[in-house]
């Protein structure tokens, strides 16, 4: 009986005084790894900091051509990037902000899509 309590008596201290150093350790890494300022931060002089890019639309309208129709730019999940009500023999520009890991955008007038590549800063839109 002796030994078996001075095993868990053993056992204990032991856990206690792991704890006590793993607790020190992480506040230790904690105060390390904290960067203070965005200045504190370590990135390659090629390293763009940008979140969006501009890109710029350009539809040109159909002569003769009555149909008015939504006019979509959507990103590869399907999110609505800009929306419009148009008339498809009225041109119209729009430069548009798109997050840099879109590859591509598709570009849709009515049941019409085309998907485009966002390397360019502008994009003739033809669709019919």
């Amino acid at each position: 009986m002796k030994k078996n309590i001075l095993f868990l008596f053993l056992g204990i201290l032991l856990i206690a005084a792991c704890k006590k150093q793993l607790v020190d350790k992480y506040q230790k890494a904690k105060e390390d790894e904290t960067a203070k300022s965005t200045t504190g931060i370590k990135a390659s002089s090629a390293f763009k900091w940008n979140t969006f890019k501009p890109m710029t639309f350009t539809y040109t309208g159909i002569p003769d051509d009555v149909r008015v129709a939504v006019v979509k730019v959507s990103g590869p999940d399907g999110t609505t990037l800009f929306q419009k009500l148009q008339k498809a023999n009225t041109s119209f520009s729009v430069t548009l902000d798109i997050p840099v890991h879109y590859e591509t955008v598709e570009v849709s007038f009515g049941s019409s899509r085309k998907a485009f590549e966002t390397q360019s800063s502008s994009v003739d839109v033809f669709l019919n």
